[in-house]
Order: structure tokens, then C-alpha cells, then sequence
């Protein structure tokens, strides 16, 4: 009876040491993550133990550690907003030891459709001056009334008004209508209208080809 007492015992004592043992040595893992280009320390980085529920947050100094874990080989994964997903395969955790990983996660370069830029039909040039007006075929054309006369589109422009409905004339800022200058193909143009006066700036209907503007 003695004996089976003793033996009794032994068992428990020895249970309780293998219970005590077992929570002892669990391991843990620690490390440091970091930006690759910077190597500043990277906060609120998620580190997960994958098939577990274990993982842990990089505090501000990228430092994270996830204890209790039991011995064997993990995957470890670090996912932070922004940078590429890291994984480390086959992580040995030991018994009793803290294994250090410490990570360099890389920034992600987002993809995004590409984007067409062109001109419309009415840009101007960035270095015009203030007086100068610059206008194209497809503005001439979408000018109402003007029947394709590019001195009809004009007296449309802020300054300039004309002389009569019989007339194409401009008058710019008060100015006579025979001051104005015409030049096609750095030719001077004294007056480049059908029919229009000697002396005048203006006539029933401007010769020039809009085509050509």
C-alpha cells in the first residue's frame, strides 16, 4: 500500500514539473521594422503569426515582440498601409528563446490609369502678352455670325467695335479703322477686303482664306 502511495506521488510530482516545464519554455519572437530608403522605424505595423491568433502592433520605435509562442516553424507576416506586404517563412521559434527578425519593408507604388493630356481648341500660348489675342479655324468657325470674316470674330473681343453691320471695319480702342495692320506670312496686307476704300480698314467681306489661319 506504501508503495502505490509513493508511486501515486511520484506521478503527480512528476505531472506538475512537466506542466510547469511546458509553460516555461515557450518561445518568442522580437524584432525591429524599419522603412528601406529611410531606415526610420516604422509605427503601427501589423505582425501576424499566420494560422494563429497570435501577432502583435510595432510600437514607436518599430519594436514589436509576440510572446508565448509554441516551439516550431511559423510564417510571419508585416502589413503596413502603403508598403508591400512582407512574408518570412519558416521562422524557428525554440524553446525558452526569443528569436529576433528584424524587417525592411518597402514602400508600394500605387498604379493608377494613365492620364491624357491635350490642348483644346481655344488654348493660349503661357507667354502672351496682355494685348494679344490669339484664335484658330475652329473658333472662327463656332463664332456665331461671323460667317468665317476673321474681322467679324474680332469685333466680338473686349476694346474693339464696329463701325456698321455694312461694314467689317474694327476700331480698336478708339482708333481709326485704316491704323490697323494686317500681316499674312510677315507680308504687310493694306486692306484685305473685296471692294473695301483706299484709305479703310474694312469692306463687305474679308478675302483671307480662314482656312489658312
Amino acid at each position: 500500500m506504501e508503495v502505490d502511495m509513493k508511486s501515486l506521488f511520484l506521478l503527480i510530482l512528476l505531472g506538475c514539473f512537466s506542466l510547469s516545464w511546458a509553460t516555461v519554455q515557450k518561445g518568442n519572437l522580437a524584432g525591429t521594422v524599419r522603412d528601406k530608403i529611410s531606415q526610420q522605424p516604422l509605427v503601427g505595423v501589423n505582425i501576424v503569426v499566420e494560422n494563429t491568433i497570435q501577432g502583435a502592433a510595432s510600437d514607436v520605435n518599430g519594436n514589436y515582440f509576440i510572446p508565448a509562442l509554441q516551439p516550431g516553424s511559423y510564417n510571419i507576416s508585416f502589413q503596413y498601409l502603403g508598403y508591400q506586404t512582407v512574408l518570412k517563412s519558416n521562422i524557428i521559434i525554440n524553446p525558452g528563446k526569443t528569436t529576433v527578425l528584424d524587417v525592411i519593408m518597402e514602400a508600394d507604388v500605387l498604379e493608377s490609369e494613365s492620364i491624357e493630356v491635350t490642348a483644346s481648341y481655344f488654348q493660349k500660348p503661357l507667354d502672351a502678352v496682355v494685348s494679344s489675342r490669339s484664335v484658330d479655324m475652329e473658333e472662327i468657325r463656332r463664332s456665331p455670325g461671323s460667317n468665317l470674316d476673321i474681322q467679324r470674330v474680332m469685333q466680338a473681343l473686349p476694346a474693339v467695335v464696329s463701325a456698321s453691320d455694312q461694314n467689317n471695319e474694327i476700331i480698336i480702342r478708339g482708333g481709326n479703322p485704316g491704323e490697323n495692320l494686317f500681316i499674312m506670312d510677315e507680308i504687310e496686307i493694306p486692306n484685305p477686303n473685296h471692294f473695301g476704300q483706299h484709305g479703310e480698314g474694312g469692306g463687305p467681306i474679308n478675302m483671307i482664306n480662314t482656312l489658312m489661319v
